[in-house]
């Protein structure tokens, strides 16, 4: 019980980030002298999942998670195909970052490979797409 309690927080956690990168970022990307404030909205997602990280361990659902937020932190700081921040090399970091944690279940829960989008490893390519951990692996026919 204490368990499931403290996942959901987490997960709401996780949901506040995210929306407070993606969708306060989407709102002011295009804005002109927005810079300084979607850096500052990166800086401190980026800080909260360096913290959350910490306590990944071997939690499936909290490491993918942690993947798809790094991949998106990552495509704000320098996916060429939006508008970002131009930071290239944070990009390749968070883009490995993601990797780091998306590996082991991509092991664990393997799926048919045309069923997902080819490119995940090469930076940025292509977009998570695979059954989250506990979902049926196998495509639906």
């Amino acid at each position: 019980m204490e368990q499931e309690r403290s996942q959901r927080r987490l997960s709401q956690m996780l949901e506040l980030a995210d929306s407070s990168l993606f969708d306060v970022h989407a709102a002011i990307e295009k804005l002109p002298g927005s810079t300084a404030a979607r850096r500052q909205i990166v800086v401190t997602t980026l800080r909260f999942l360096e913290n959350l990280s910490k306590d990944a361990g071997q939690d499936d659902g909290l490491r993918f998670m942690l993947s798809a937020s790094y991949f998106k932190v990552a495509n704000v700081l320098g996916y060429p195909l939006q508008p970002n921040l131009g930071d290239t090399k944070g990009a390749l970091a968070n883009y490995r970052k993601s990797v780091a944690f998306i590996e082991p279940l991509i092991a664990k829960y393997p799926i048919v490979p045309s069923t997902c989008c080819s490119g995940w490893k090469q930076e940025s390519i292509g977009q998570p797409c695979w059954p989250r951990p506990g979902r049926n692996p196998e495509p639906s026919r």
